[in-house]
């Protein structure tokens, strides 16, 4: 008898948890997605270059990565420019956004093709 009353409190519990955070995460997952959009590294997958798209200029500084890790390349972030990936060789690479107070906002992958 303890064994189910304490199953149906478990499960009735774990209920109300998992409904709170269906109410939250809608709204905290449609603020997400719109940061998203707002902040993306296009065109992807990239031959030449790539850009960035940061419509509330939170971006100070790009680091790229090796699929490893090693850090390849740093680019200070100036509007509307062009990073050029002409030493980079094809393949994965890890695009990390920073602000300026040295916090990444985000990382992303960028696929490199060559001609």
């Amino acid at each position: 008898m303890k064994k189910i009353v304490l199953f149906t409190l478990l499960f009735f519990i774990s209920f109300v948890a998992s409904a709170q955070l269906a109410d939250n995460s809608s709204s905290e997952t449609s603020s997400f997605r719109s940061f998203k959009r707002a902040l993306r590294v296009f065109p992807n997958p990239a031959t030449e270059y790539f850009q960035l798209a940061d419509k509330n200029d939170l971006v100070d500084q790009i680091n790229i990565y090796n699929i490893v890790g090693k850090k390849m390349k740093t680019f200070k972030v100036v509007d509307d420019k062009k990073y050029y990936l002409n030493q980079f060789p094809k393949g994965m690479y890890l695009v990390q956004l920073v602000s300026s107070k040295n916090k990444v906002i985000s990382t992303q992958r960028l696929n490199v093709k060559k001609p």
